[in-house]
Formats: C-alpha cells, structure tokens, sequence
C-alpha cells in the first residue's frame, strides 16, 4: 500500500516535505522513555497513508504562495499525530489484535502503556498547534478533539442498535474522520492567511472528503480479507457498529427483519454474524455506498473550483479520487 501511494501524483508534489516531518517528529521524541517511544512510533513506523498530512500540505500550497511555511509542517504533524492516537484508542476500546498489519500498542504492550501512549500523542499533537500561535486554530483544534470524543462516546451508545437513522450514521462519521481532514485543510487556510471563500472551500473539500473515505472504509471492512486490510475485517458489525452498508440492507433487503433481529440480540448464535454479513452483501447495499461515496467525491471537488487552478489543487482532485479507488 505504501508503494502504491507514493506513486500518486498527489504524494510526489510534496514527498520531500513528507519525509522531513516523519524524521523530525522522531528526533523530538527521543528524549522521551524509550518504551513510550516505541509504543508511540509503533503504527507510524508500519506506514499508513499520510493522507491528512498530505491534504495539510497541498491545502496550503493551493491557497498560498505556492510554498509552504514552518506552521503547514507543525499543522501536517498535529493531524497525523492525533490521527494515531485515536487509532491506539480505538484498538483499546475495540480489543484489537492488529493494525496495518502488525500488533496493535494494546496487545503488543498491555492497556496501560497504550492508554499512555494515546495520551502522550493527543498532547503531542496540542503542543505542535501551540507553536503556530494563532488563538483561532487553537480554538478550534481543540473543539474538534472535544467533538470526536463525544461522536466516539454516541457511537459506542449506539452499539447494536438498528434502529440508528441516517443522520446519526453521518454525525457518526464526521466525528470519526471527516472533521479531522476538513479541519486539517481549514486550517492550512488559516496558516497562509487565506480569504473566507478560499477557508471554507478548503474546509468543505475535506469534509466532504472524509465522509467519502469514511464511506469506502465502511465497504472494504465487507470487502477484504484480514490480510488485505491490515486489521480485522467484518470488525464494525462484531462490534454492533451500523454502518452504511448495513444501514441500506436494513431498509431495502427482504431480511431486513432477520438482520435486525440479529443485530439486536448481538449475533450470540453459531453462525449469526456470519448470516449477517451475508444479507448485507446480498442486499445490493455496497453498489448503493460505492455511489454515495462518489457523490461525496464530487461535491468536495467541486468546493475546490473557488481555488485558482495549480498543481496543488489539481492533486487534491487526484487525492480525491484515490480515496474512493483504493483498495485497502
């Protein structure tokens, strides 16, 4: 996955850039205890995308000057730090084995050390947005952490519940992912100085954005094997998590009583789980979330045409466009 990604024309416009945070934010942890370190570079070290990176320095350079500042490099390393932590969070909190295809900081180190990990990088992430000084980022950097802890908090409470509406789904995943992109992208917008337009183009980009990769995350856990997706796959129904795929079969499937009434005695039969993917993947459900995710697509591309035409926004459409054709 990580060859494939460098490949794309939006990682190569700013892979030096890239490259220089990922040293830089391993040099200033070295002074930490060695274990928290380990544990804390434990999932960058395994890869990932750096898509919200990615999308801080491109955003940057679409409304900018055509390059970017010590603050964009501060911002690119807040989102992708805070990213991690609440991926450690999400394996405590999941009993995950794996991630990217290795030990989660859970099982590799025990609840303790990866609660403390996940704390250590949330402040990590506050300190590199206090040095941009600008009150108004801090402000609202801080309010979206607040926000993703009460979207995670609603979602846990809606675990196993079928009745779960539309809107929920989707306040469910502005919280999980969309609002760290679409905060990510305003604020580069606000780092460059950039007009209210051009802020709000850049927010709605990665809102936008995140919901549908949200979307194609909610598909592939249907989709991949464990292997492929480097975690467990068909963990948001184990879970009792409705996601999208699961919330069209329970409106459109001719079981759709059937899976409800799984889902709510939380699959504790032999066999149940696996009889409710199985109607989900009959329902025609996934073919319905392919084009929602490509709507979602298409409505953050078009927030971009307020931008002047460059290089950086031509790959923020390419980013796009990734997002919804991977496959992984």
């Amino acid at each position: 996955m990580k060859s494939m990604l460098h490949q794309q024309s939006f990682f190569r416009l700013v892979s030096p850039e890239l490259s220089e945070l990922e040293a830089v934010i391993l040099r200033e942890l070295e002074k930490y205890d060695p274990t928290l370190v380990e544990a804390a570079m434990h999932l960058m070290k395994a890869g990932g995308k750096r898509l919200r990176p990615v999308m801080v320095l491109l955003s940057g350079l679409a409304c900018g000057d055509g390059s970017v500042s010590l603050n964009h490099h501060y911002l690119a390393m807040a989102v992708e730090i805070l990213h991690t932590a609440t991926l450690i969070h999400d394996d405590i909190i999941d009993a995950s084995a794996t991630r990217r295809g290795r030990p989660t900081v859970n099982h590799k180190w025990g609840l303790r050390t990866s609660v403390l990990t996940g704390d250590f990088l949330l402040a990590r992430s506050c300190y590199y947005i206090s040095l941009i000084e600008k009150t108004r980022l801090n402000t609202i950097f801080s309010q979206m952490v607040m926000d993703m802890c009460n979207g995670e908090m609603s979602q846990l409470e809606r675990r196993y519940r079928a009745t779960i509406s539309y809107e929920q789904y989707l306040d469910q995943v502005r919280s999980k992912t969309a609002l760290l992109m679409a905060i990510g992208c305003q604020g580069a917008a606000i780092i460059s100085g950039a007009a209210a337009e051009q802020e709000q183009a850049l927010y709605t980009y990665g809102h936008d954005l995140g919901i549908a990769f949200q979307i194609m995350d909610d598909i592939l856990d249907f989709t991949v094997s464990d292997s492929e997706l480097g975690k467990s796959a068909r963990n948001d129904l184990v879970q009792g998590q409705v996601t999208l795929p699961t919330w069209y079969a329970l409106q459109d499937s001719p079981h759709a009583d059937e899976l409800r009434a799984l889902i709510e005695k939380r699959f504790d039969g032999e066999g149940e789980i696996e009889r409710g993917i199985q109607i989900v993947l009959d329902s025609g459900a996934l073919a319905r979330c392919e084009q929602e995710a490509r709507n979602y697509v298409n409505k953050a591309c078009a927030a971009l045409q307020g931008l002047a035409e460059t290089p950086a926004r031509s790959a923020l459409v390419d980013l796009a466009e990734f997002a919804i054709q991977r496959k992984h």
